[in-house]
């Protein structure tokens, strides 16, 4: 059996690795917006004509707070 510490990591850690290295390296002047706009952009992108409640739900928040951010 494998010893633990010899297993890559697994994916959700990438990403978690990933996110924390975009936070560090980028600001809202290079990208022209707050981070946060640009990732339900780029989730509205992805899923096409996605109602609020979906982005809301991916979010983790109230549909009425959708439009607030």
């Amino acid at each position: 059996m494998p010893d633990q510490h010899d297993c890559a990591p697994g994916s959700a850690v990438l990403l978690s690795r990933l996110a924390k290295q975009v936070y560090r390296r980028t600001n809202e002047e290079q990208l022209g917006m707050h981070l946060r706009h640009l990732v339900a952009l780029s989730y509205v992108s992805d899923h096409d004509g996605c109602p609020q409640q979906d982005l809301a739900d991916a979010f983790c928040m109230d549909a009425n707070n959708v439009g607030c951010c």
